[in-house]
């Protein structure tokens, strides 16, 4: 009897909660199991009893020894780091989560209700005629078909029985969605999908389709349809609590990854940022805007998902695509980590176990930061598959933090991690910057987000390439997910269109620009920083007096060269001035003969990092202001 998947899934949380432990395996009888762990040197009674009371699913017949067995029927290979997904072996599922996942993994094979006997599962197929004008066509069960299914639930390795039943109808069977009582025994039919939005069948099919390929390192976030690893993008929560106005986020990214409120609708909520829908529906067009939906989607503005859906298809992202790019995260996290190999996992408890006694903490504790990305990897699988990313907190990094921020607030810190986990979790996965909500009396998760976006970073950054360069410096820490704080440096105008603002703030021309510009700022000290907004705001304002002067036909970027040449202190300018100013002339700019020559001029105007950003508030100044 194939039925080795609870004995296996229940050796891989042993292995997860020790990363340090080598197991092995052994079949005693035909379905009793032991595992002996191989490297265990004391605190079995301990490790025993966490393993009976916590770890090992219920019903599942094994047991830790202290001793390698003599005699036993074979050994059972531990499943691997590559295989946690594979068949979801060995792991626990109620009928409704079996009928579910079969209808959307063989979504050609009419299911149609599961039943259960003692011990055996009985998935019910069933076989139809349907009239096609003046022909019957038959819908059955294939041969090729019903041979993947088979193939599939034996990669279950389940110690239950499965039997494919076919049952016979004249029509098709109408597909009753939830639970129906019959002669005492409980049915569940089929949901139908048909109702699902097709995002959602889109985004559960990209799931069942690629997790094992996610898994074996296949599968990454680039190849995801709504990803683009190239684009400077930022997240932004609003589900619950209000945030920055969205023409901050349109000034510094290219690419704006949006949750939208939850039981609200999108009209509703947009009126409070003084945006109309079809402006809101423009910037999705336009690429600014991608939705992202974290929970089920009947708590969302459905006819509005289904609209964007029809005009934008890559530009929502529901549940089980989220929980596609979190797993990718961590796995990608895992595969680059500097200490994933168990040789270095073993060397780590030992080098934990002497650091704790000096710097007088406790061991666990070091040694649980130091190995949490290979625990996440083995415990975030099936929390995904079930809850997706709202339950984050289950693996993340909240959960290797020790002194949790409470500013100000009532609630326990860690409890706080829990809650704002998932949202942090989701940045990093994007490679996105985090802007923390801003609730009412300054109620944020600013603390918590920098806390934990640090965390993430650092075990991105932990790799054989990264890591020196990591070591030397914190620089990666102002970088990717950490969060800032624009509102408090720039201002923007108060514009009664949104789209005129994004015509002057372009895709184009927030990048690479925005970011630059607030890498720049952000880097400084408090008096740092406000001696080099001072000193932004006065160059901007000389170049607006020479475009005045100049006249309107004249390029910021010649006046950004004059100052560059010195013009502007009064040295002779002659001709090549001249020829400058025509060369500012947008008709000539574009004109070919000399399209290389402002190639030139632009360049060379972009050679120092203030300059760039002068010459980039200058294009946008009638938008936006640096706050003195």
């Amino acid at each position: 009897m194939n039925n080795t998947g609870p004995v296996r899934r229940a050796d891989l949380y042993l292995r997860a909660e020790y990363p340090e432990f080598e197991t092995t395996i052994y079949r005693i009888e035909q379905n009793r199991f032991l595992i002996y762990i191989e490297n265990l040197k004391k605190d079995f009674d301990v490790i025993n009893v966490q393993f009976e009371k916590k770890l090992k699913p219920l019903l599942t017949r094994a047991k830790l020894t202290k001793k390698k067995p003599k005699i036993f029927l074979e050994i059972i290979p531990s499943m691997s780091d590559s295989e946690i997904s594979k068949g979801l072996e060995g792991i626990l599922m109620t009928k409704s989560e079996w009928i579910n996942l079969l209808a959307i993994k063989f979504p050609t094979i009419n299911f149609y209700k599961i039943t259960d006997d003692t011990g055996v599962i009985n998935i019910h197929i069933a076989n139809y005629r349907i009239k096609e004008g003046d022909t019957t066509k038959y819908v059955f069960l294939d041969k090729s078909s019903r041979r993947l299914l088979e193939d599939f639930i034996y990669q279950y390795k389940s110690p239950m029985g499965f039997n494919i039943v076919i049952d016979e109808f004249e029509d098709k069977p109408a597909l009753i969605p939830g639970y129906q009582k019959d002669d005492d025994f409980a049915f569940v039919y089929v949901k139908n999908l048909v109702s699902k939005p097709f995002f959602t069948q889109r985004d559960e099919s990209l799931w069942y389709d690629n997790v094992d390929h996610i898994f074996q390192g296949s599968f990454k976030k680039k190849d995801l349809f709504f990803f683009n690893e190239n684009e400077y993008n930022c997240y932004v929560d609003f589900s619950v609590f209000p945030n920055v106005d969205l023409r901050y986020h349109l000034l510094l990214y290219q690419v704006i990854y949006l949750t939208p409120p939850l039981e609200k609708r999108i009209d509703i909520w947009l009126k409070t940022m003084r945006i109309t829908r079809n402006e809101f529906i423009e910037l999705i067009v336009r690429e600014r805007i991608k939705l992202v939906l974290t929970q089920d989607n009947a708590r969302y503005d459905l006819n509005f998902m289904n609209e964007i859906y029809e005009l934008m298809p890559n530009s929502i992202v529901s549940k089980r695509a989220v929980s596609c790019l979190q797993q990718c995260d961590i796995i990608e996290l895992s595969d680059n980590y500097i200490f994933n190999t168990t040789e270095c996992i073993q060397e780590l408890k030992y080098v934990c176990e002497i650091s704790s006694k000096f710097a007088k903490v406790d061991s666990k504790f070091i040694y649980d930061i130091a190995v949490w990305p290979i625990k996440a990897r083995r415990n975030s699988f099936e929390i995904l598959q079930r809850s997706g990313i709202m339950s984050a907190s289950l693996y993340g990094v909240n959960m290797i933090i020790d002194n949790p921020p409470s500013k100000n607030i009532s609630e326990a810190g860690d409890f706080l991690l829990k809650v704002y986990s998932p949202s942090i979790h989701l940045a990093h996965a994007l490679n996105a910057t985090y802007f923390p909500f801003q609730g009412e009396g300054g109620y944020t998760d600013g603390d918590y987000a920098d806390m934990m976006g640090k965390l993430l970073n650092f075990f991105k950054f932990s790799t054989l390439h990264n890591f020196k360069e990591f070591t030397d410096t914190e620089t990666f820490l102002q970088k990717g997910n950490n969060f800032i704080s624009p509102i408090n440096l720039i201002m923007v105008n108060d514009f009664d269109s949104i789209l005129d603002f994004e015509d002057i703030l372009n895709k184009e021309l927030a990048f690479p620009n925005g970011r630059r510009l607030i890498e720049t700022l952000s880097s400084l000290s408090p008096k740092e920083q406000s001696e080099k907004i001072a000193y932004y705001n006065e160059e901007i304002m000389r170049f607006l007096k020479k475009k005045d002067m100049f006249g309107k036909t004249l390029d910021f970027s010649v006046q950004s060269l004059n100052a560059m040449l010195g013009f502007s202190t009064g040295l002779p300018t002659g001709p090549v001035l001249t020829a400058i100013k025509l060369g500012g002339n947008k008709f000539f700019k574009h004109f070919s003969p000399i399209r290389h020559i402002m190639e030139k001029i632009e360049q060379a105007m972009e050679s120092n990092i203030d300059r760039k950003n002068i010459h980039f508030l200058s294009k946008i100044n009638r938008a936006v202001k640096l706050k003195n």
